[in-house]
């Protein structure tokens, strides 16, 4: 390069470049330069370039007044300036410029020095640039200095005449020495340009001087072998060539040639490993061959020729693999030993290069015996060196790799550390301006990474990268070691990805691989590895990210390593098996046969070319073996498990115990032995797959990376074993290993969520043997987190999702809230979608979304749900071969479904399907298969549906054999047996209704009273038992004199109902689970009743009737007297139940965040579980034994102070009044002898019809008429006959017996005070308007004439009327919410009238009034739970499929019974609910009462005014104005009188004109105490 002249202060910088030469590729045809500049400042750069030169400019130091520096050159040839590119880093600006020639190799940077030299100017010049040069004898005063900065000068200013030829000679002979010198001691520019007059002149006037010759070659080659500058090379080649030819062989006095040849075959090796040419490596071996020839035994240069001689021929093996070269590498290397003296300082070299010699054969033939040789040698090495020598750190380097060979061989711990430590020597040793320095961090971070691979460490790794880091900065950009270097940094940041699973890591890996293939040759023998790491990462990236352009790129990469690489060279096995990799991987991402097919036939092609006693055979094995597996899996032929097994156990054969992998190779062999035992059963299968995976544990250290992905798998086998045998210990071991899994793996690691998956399908599985909620829970928890920590389009997240779906979906199952079930289709649908069509889990997936699909379907109805799971179903069969041991799962999915189509279209053909496809499944599932009792249990349900239908005996007798077969092989304890109790009582139970055998009805009642009591199971199949149970023990005791006990039936039903209606759900949920219970408590009191226990009955009724309110109430019962003895527990309780009813409200369903959500379930249930476990303390201590246990009649008996409360039972097993008398300790019975349960349920759908017909569901405006046609009163005739019914059949007889008791209302009036509490269809009917009627609307004989009625939905609440205290009407606050315009619904202008009728009986002070838009949910809420007494005058409305959705319309919304429950309004005292609707109920669940009105008792108000359906809009005024008027009588609020002021108002508005209609009078009603 050649350098401008500096003025003062004006400095040169170091300059190194580079080029790449490519006549194909642009992108490596181009030159690298680097100014070496530390400290440089930005600002101050200047650089340009044109198409011939280069010109820079910068400051360096710590501000712009430091010294600058420049340089000028012009440039060999011509380059491209639009595509330049620099960069500027504190050290260092880089310069790329594309040549404009492509393929244009330039020998130098820089244009020759001859073009300037000759110059007819040229003398001149030289003056100019350099005036202290004047004459010739000048040079020999020169010193090395100005050697330095003249020497492509000075050979051409010495005149050719022959007066000065002489004075030439000698200084050309001084220069050259000089100049040698200053090579070697670095004194010279890298890159000064080559003096090419020099060498001319060299020849031209010392002919005879082999010796200057050798010199010169030897500075030059001391040169390149520091910066790889290949001029460098081709001068020094020429010097000794030119000095070999001086020298003819044997000719007298020319003793140098062997030297030469020496030196010439040196430099020869070296090229070969900066380019990669095979010509340079036989030239190398030719020329030290002759030279070795030449040398006589006892000449001193013997030992130093035979040594680079046995160093070229281990070098050509590198390349070819050749065991020749390598037994002649070690033959030269030992004779060099022998010819060397003891006390030879070159010995401890030549050791070392004979200990290097047996390392490289040990790599070829794996024989230890060279690798103890190896290190023996390196030890000798070390020993003979003293200390402070400049080579002993090479020494320590090469016995550190030595150690680190034997550590991968052996696997034991002290070989790794001596590696380290000797890595360690070596690195300490060695100064960081050394040129070797990098190659010593490059070694120390191999080792690194290889103890961290081994024992987990990640500061190793960390370290690793460090060290592998500075030996890349330390290194030239144009070191032929640096691509070597870069590498081993990719493999490094491979490693620490494969244990953290940083994404950053894998992406710098590939970065730094990218950029050693860049720099690495064509044809350079390291590249095909190059290509193969690269690929490698690739794989990795894909496996983590999914992108299938990675795959593809890996693929790529691991093809050119496998093409690159010759047949014969040692590293082509390993490059088949990445190539492997690459394509089993894609197999299982796309599915394509192809691709598993490619991965087989290269597994195998390099197990071909391996020798048995290769060190890397078993891996191929291993990988061969692991892809007969796959392919097994998808298409079941026999051949590929035992092939995979085969190749898992020639592995281990050929593996010594004390290999480090030897546990992944059993842990293979594990895999396959469990998929073998999945398929065919043989129970030794799973023994000896738990076997190995416990072996692969015991053999791999605590803190490897690999030893949480093998403690999962174990656990995978101990579940796969557990769901053969049963075995409780295994399953709770499986749960174990996966946990240690988990706790070990680190959560940015890839393999994270395959250990989070694998631990919730443990605890999946114990769910459904065990049915514990928790399990469940944490099933759905670890699955969600795998799919959290799993990146879009990953090849493993459809696998996740369907995971996670089937656990939603069994939940579901067990606890029916249906945001589970959407969930569950959701997360399945995904996975189908994210599923290559011929992927091998494709079929499973279709099956499992086809099930969602079913369940869905059996809650909502939905046809298009049930078509498409029966699609779903038969797409997963079709996919599926008869073999696959999973397709007996989808057959009885599928008959599943068509029966489900069955029942509720009644086809035929779908029940044939059914018991088709069923049939299907049992015969093909292996006797003794954990799933063979499911299929036989469904089986016997289609047949008994089917036999339902047509009345076949066949049928009905397989049925039987079919469920007495499942229960029979379904162990005790699983969850599934009171399922599969109860489906045989249905069929023992069908055959007794049509034969009547008693037998069968013995049968039936023992497996429902089994089903029924066992304690595993979901609660609503035990519940289901045990109705059926007391149905069947009533028949048989009906048939035979209570032969069994009915109440026994009834009383464990009444239990389970906590557990059905679980408090852990939503209150929606909870209303559902509780249809399968209508008539439960009823139909239980008429059993105690018949057994002459009305006090059990009652307590039954109070126990099995309004559930779900009964719970908020339990969470807010007083702990004062649990406080007092165990202030702890009480503390506990409080805080659990208050946390509870926050959830209990269901509201966290409303976010739209799933994990938010998720997780508020989830507290939910836990908050439920840790509440149960409280109470079942508090009942654990003496005096708490009931504690929120169902109260019994010694304390209900307190529900009435005035009068009575009549309890009205309605059952289809008889009617019944129970009469609860003030001050009595009786309970009375009356007989409802005229009433039963369809005459009951008549009168409900004929009030029902009446109130459709004639619109009575809103409240109406029209102030004058009815919705149905004005003037017609006779519409109001179809009341008469409902209210008589009522009379006779109910009131009168109750009337009679508190008649005959002499029961008296308390009160002034005359009238008696009753409180009704009805079930069943009563339950909605006006029994308060109960009476025989005139045509004109007046009474014969009422109710109303007699008693001031009131109602209640239970005793309870009476109850918890009569335990508050009386609030202080000095603190009385009226709140008045007034809605007349309602957006969205009709105008309420009579609601301005209540509030002026408010207005007159309430003063300003007393009073808060909420009108018009005013009016909000969020406004009134925290209104009410200011005021005492609070009246609603606006729309209401029963929403009839979501009944807690029903509620008040204000200005912004409805306030829904699902809000006002959640309040606790601690002043409430009073509400008046003029509006519709607000009493109505819910028709599917009458025992719940599930309306505004009792909804307001819940949230703490005594009593309310509410309406059984509409009212007018004219008449609510009136009533309020009468209600409030005889509240406020003396002045003052008593809301204790509100019954009696509703009783009076409604008789005024019955003497009111047009107020006799049963429809304006009848809905008001009061609620209440």
């Amino acid at each position: 390069m050649r350098l401008s002249t500096m003025a003062p202060k004006v400095r040169r910088p170091s300059v190194l470049w580079a080029q790449e030469s490519s006549e194909v590729d642009e992108t490596k045809n181009r030159i690298n330069i680097t100014i070496n500049l530390p400290g440089i400042i930005e600002s101050t750069v200047r650089c340009k370039v044109t198409r011939t030169t280069i010109s820079f400019e910068s400051k360096a130091g710590r501000n712009e007044d430091d010294d600058r520096y420049a340089f000028n050159c012009t440039l060999y040839a011509d380059v491209s300036t639009e595509d330049v590119q620099t960069s500027l880093s504190r050290e260092k600006f880089l310069i790329i410029v594309p040549k404009t020639t492509k393929g244009n190799h330039w020998p130098r940077l820089t244009k020759e020095i001859e073009d300037w030299a000759r110059s007819k100017d040229g003398d001149a010049q030289l003056q100019s640039r350099s005036p202290e040069i004047s004459s010739p004898i000048a040079w020999s005063e020169l010193s090395s200095s100005q050697l330095a900065s003249n020497i492509e000068h000075m050979a051409m200013i010495i005149p050719n005449d022959h007066s000065y030829i002489r004075a030439k000679r000698n200084a050309v002979v001084f220069l050259s020495r000089h100049f040698a010198k200053l090579l070697r001691n670095g004194s010279l520019p890298p890159l000064t340009p080559m003096p090419t007059d020099l060498s001319k002149l060299l020849r031209e006037l010392q002919p005879d001087n082999p010796t200057i010759l050798n010199e010169l070659g030897c500075s030059f080659m001391d040169r390149f072998a520091q910066y790889g500058y290949n001029p460098d090379s081709e001068l020094a080649i020429a010097n000794f060539k030119r000095g070999v030819d001086l020298t003819p062989d044997g000719y007298p006095g020319y003793p140098d040639q062997p030297a030469l040849l020496s030196n010439l075959g040196t430099l020869f090796s070296r090229r070969f490993r900066r380019f990669g040419k095979m010509a340079d490596i036989e030239q190398a071996i030719l020329n030290l061959e002759r030279a070795v020839q030449l040398t006589t035994d006892d000449h001193p240069g013997k030992a130093a020729c035979l040594n680079n001689l046995g160093t070229s021929f281990a070098t050509r093996f590198e390349q070819g693999g050749q065991t020749k070269d390598i037994v002649l590498a070690i033959l030269n290397h030992e004779r060099a030993v022998q010819l060397t003296p003891f006390s030879h300082p070159d010995r401890p070299m030549r050791f070392s290069n004979l200990g290097n010699s047996f390392y490289l054969r040990f790599q070829l033939l794996g024989d230890m015996k060279d690798l103890e040789h190896a290190i023996s040698h390196h030890e000798g090495a070390l020993r003979h060196t003293p200390h402070g020598h400049p080579v002993k750190p090479m020494y320590f380097c090469n016995l550190g790799t030595s150690f680190l060979e034997r550590f991968h061989r052996l696997g034991k711990i002290k070989d790794i550390e001596e590696a380290t430590l000797n890595h360690e020597r070596a690195d300490q040793l060695t100064l960081e301006s050394h040129p070797d320095k990098p190659c010593y961090l490059n070694n120390l971070g191999n080792s690194l990474s290889a103890r961290f691979k081994r024992l987990g460490d990640v500061a190793d790794i960390d370290r690793a990268i460090s060290n592998h880091e500075r030996a890349v900065r330390f290194t030239p950009f144009s070191h032929p070691d640096r691509p070597r270097y870069l590498n081993n940094l990719g493999n490094s940041f491979s490693t620490r990805f494969d244990r953290l699973g940083d994404i950053g890591d894998i992406e710098k890996s590939i970065l730094n691989f990218k950029h050693a293939i860049q720099l690495t040759p064509d044809n350079h023998p390291d590249k095909p590895s190059r290509f193969n790491d690269l690929g490698t990462s690739f794989l990795s990236r894909f496996k983590r990210l999914g992108e299938i352009g990675d795959i593809e790129r890996a693929l790529s990469n691991h093809k050119c390593a496998v093409q690159l690489t010759p047949n014969s060279h040692p590293s082509k096995p390993g490059h088949f098996f990445s190539l492997g990799n690459s394509f089993s991987t894609r197999f299982e991402r796309l599915g394509e046969l192809d691709d598993i097919e490619q991965a087989i036939l290269n597994y195998d092609r390099g197990v071909q070319l391996t020798p048995d006693d290769d060190p890397g055979k078993p891996r191929l094995f291993s990988s061969l073996g692991t892809t007969f597996l796959k392919r097994f899996e998808r298409l079941g032929e026999t051949k590929d498990i035992a092939q995979a097994i085969l190749n898992h156990q020639l592995a281990i054969q050929l593996t010594p115990e004390i290999d480090p992998n030897n546990p992944i190779y059993f842990h293979n062999l594990g895999n396959s032995l469990t998929i073998r035992f999945m398929r065919f059963g043989d129970i030794s299968d799973i023994e000896r797959a738990i076997s190995n995976y416990t072996r692969a544990i015991r053999l791999t250290p605590d803190s490897h990376p690999d030893k949480p992905g093998l403690f999962s798998n174990l656990g995978s086998s101990l579940l796969t074993r557990f769901k053969r045998l049963g075995e409780t210990e295994d399953i709770g071991q499986a749960i174990l290993n996966q946990e240690c899994a988990v706790h070990l793996t680190p959560v940015s690691h890839p393999d994270k969520p395959k250990s989070f998956s694998n631990l919730g399908s443990s605890f999946w599985l114990r769910f459904e043997w065990f049915g514990d909620i928790t399990d469940l829970e944490l099933a759905i928890s670890n699955h969600n987190c795998a799919v959290q920590l799993t990146p879009n389009c990953h090849p493993d997240e459809p696998n996740y999702l369907n995971n996670l779906g089937g656990a939603f979906l069994t939940r579901f199952r067990r606890l029916g809230e249906m945001e589970d079930v959407e969930q569950a289709i959701f997360n399945l649908d995904r996975a189908i979608q994210l599923t290559p069509d011929n992927h091998a889990n494709k079929p499973s997936r279709y099956s499992n979304l086809g099930s969602a699909l079913c369940l869905r379907f059996e809650r909502i109805g939905d046809m298009a749900d049930i078509g498409k799971a029966i699609s779903m179903h038969e797409s997963a069969i079709q996919s599926t071969p008869d073999s696959h041991p999973i397709k007996p799962m989808y057959l009885s999915n599928l008959g599943t479904s068509f029966s489900k189509r069955f029942s509720q279209l009644g086809d035929t053909v779908d029940i044939e399907q059914a018991i088709f496809n069923r049939r299907r499944a049992v015969q093909l599932t292996p006797d003794g298969h954990s799933d063979s009792p499911g299929h036989f249990c469904n089986l016997g349900d289609s047949l008994l549906t089917r036999f339902e239908r047509f009345g076949v005996m066949s049928d009905i007798e397989q049925a039987i054999l079919n469920h007495e077969h499942a229960v029979q092989l379904t162990p005790s304890g699983h969850s599934e047996k009171p399922n599969r109790l109860s489906s045989l009582g249905n069929s023992f139970a069908t055959r007794f209704w049509r034969i009547g055998r008693d037998e069968d009805l013995l049968k039936s009642i023992a497996a429902y009273r089994t089903a029924a009591s066992l304690p595993d199971g979901p609660p609503s199949r035990r519940l289901y038992a045990a109705k059926l149970w007391s149905w069947l023990a009533r028949e048989d005791a009906r048939r035979h004199s209570s032969d069994q006990p009915v109440l026994d039936a009834y009383r464990v039903a009444l239990d389970l109902l906590p557990r059905v209606a679980w408090v852990g759900l939503s209150i929606d949920s909870r209303h559902h689970e509780l249809l399968a219970a209508n008539s439960l408590a009823c139909d239980a009191a008429a059993a105690a009743i018949s057994e002459n226990d009305p006090q059990l009955a009652l307590a039954w009724l109070e126990q099995g009737r309004s559930i779900v309110w009964g719970q908020i109430l339990q969470l807010r019962t007083p702990v004062d007297e649990l406080r007092l003895h165990h202030p702890k527990l009480a503390e506990n309780l409080t805080q659990i139940s208050e946390q509870l009813e926050k959830c209990t409200s269901g509201g966290h369903f409303l976010t739209d965040q799933h994990t938010e959500r998720e997780g508020a379930i989830q507290m939910h249930h836990r908050l439920a579980q840790n509440w149960a476990r409280i109470v079942e303390q508090v009942r654990r201590n003496p005096g708490f034994q009931r504690f929120l246990l169902h109260k019994e009649f010694s304390e209900l008996r307190h529900a009435t102070r005035d009068g009575a409360v009549v309890v009205l039972n309605v059952s289809e097993f008889g009617c019944d009044a129970l009469i609860i008398e003030s001050l009595s300790d009786h309970l009375h019975h009356v007989q409802l002898e005229d009433l039963s349960y369809e005459k009951a349920k008549t009168l409900q759908q004929s009030l029902h019809d009446i109130l459709s017909h004639q619109c009575l569901r809103d409240r109406y405006t029209d102030r004058h008429a009815e919705p149905v046609s004005a003037n017609d009163f006779r519409s109001d005739d179809a009341f008469l006959p409902i209210l008589a019914e009522l009379w006779t059949s109910v009131v009168k007889p109750v009337l009679h017996r508190l008649e005959s008791l002499r029961v008296r209302s308390l009160s002034e009036n005359k009238y008696l005070r009753i409180t009704w509490c009805p079930t069943g269809p009563l339950a909605f009917l006006p029994i308060h308007a109960a009476g025989l009627y005139n045509a004109d609307g007046t009474s014969s004989i009422s109710l109303l004439d007699v008693a001031i009625s009131s109602y209640t939905p239970t005793l309870s609440a009476l109850l918890q009327n009569s335990e508050r205290t009386t609030p202080d009407s000095s603190v009385f606050k009226f709140l008045a919410v007034i809605q007349p315009n309602t957006p969205g619904v009709a105008p309420l202008p009579g609601t301005l009238e209540e509030l002026e009728i408010i207005r007159k009986h309430v003063s300003d002070s007393s009073s808060q009034i909420l009108e018009g838009r005013n009016a909000t949910t969020s406004e009134v809420l925290s209104s009410m739970a200011e005021c005492s007494w609070v009246h609603l005058a606006c729309h209401g409305t029963q929403d009839v499929t979501r009944p807690m959705e029903s509620g008040l319309l204000l200005e912004d919304g409805r306030l829904k019974l699902s809000k006002i429950i959640q309040q606790r309004f601690h002043h409430a005292e009073f509400a008046f609910l003029s509006a519709c609707q607000t009493a109505t109920g819910d028709e599917n669940r009458p025992e719940e009462a599930i309306h505004l009105a009792a909804g307001m008792l819940l949230a703490g108000y005594r009593g309310v005014v509410a309406s059984m359906w509409s009212i007018r809009d004219d008449d609510a005024p009136f009533v309020a104005d009468k209600v409030y008027s005889h509240l406020f009588e003396k002045g003052v609020p008593n809301a204790a009188n509100a019954a009696e002021a509703l009783h009076f108002a409604i008789r005024e508005l019955r003497a009111k004109p047009g107020g006799g209609k049963f429809s304006s009078w009848v809905p008001f009603i009061y609620m209440g105490g």
